[in-house]
């Protein structure tokens, strides 16, 4: 039975998806879309095709020469600033309800969209059917990250 489920698990990840951190939208109970959050430094141009989804701009540089987890820590609130402004932008798309949206830090600290603010949570999404925000696959019944970068404490 094991190896029958994991014939049905797929993951190859677009450039630029599958890195913490990224926001979530699900829609449904099975479809996800990622919207990963880069990190630019001050002044760096946005390209869309090596950084797709959203960006925080004009990181300082002694921000971006910390370890991933330390960037991350210390720019979490200008993550959940970018993912209120996607909330905001899903509703003024005038839809009556807006998928679930969940900020994804790490394995084990996500930020879910819940009465009008973001809440911590221990657990973050998994499985279903993850697409990139051109609906190409990512990944089915899987981990929405790549392993090997985003390495376990």
């Amino acid at each position: 039975m094991e190896e029958k489920w994991k014939l049905h698990r797929h993951k190859q990840f677009t450039k630029g998806y599958g890195i913490f951190p990224y926001v979530l939208l699900t829609f449904g109970y099975e479809f996800q879309v990622q919207v990963p959050i880069h990190f630019l430094e001050e002044g760096q141009e946005i390209d869309l095709s090596i950084h797709p989804g959203t960006q925080l701009k004009d990181v300082p540089n002694e921000i971006l020469e910390q370890h991933r987890e330390t960037q991350i820590f210390l720019l979490h609130d200008r993550m959940i600033e970018a993912s209120y402004w996607i909330v905001e932008k899903l509703l003024s798309e005038g839809k009556s309800a807006i998928p679930d949206v969940c900020l994804v830090e790490a394995r084990d600290r996500a930020y879910y969209y819940l009465k009008e603010k973001f809440e911590f949570f221990p657990h973050i999404p998994s499985g279903g059917n993850l697409v990139d925000q051109g609906y190409k696959l990512l990944a089915i019944d899987s981990e929405h990250f790549i392993e090997d970068l985003n390495p376990r404490k």
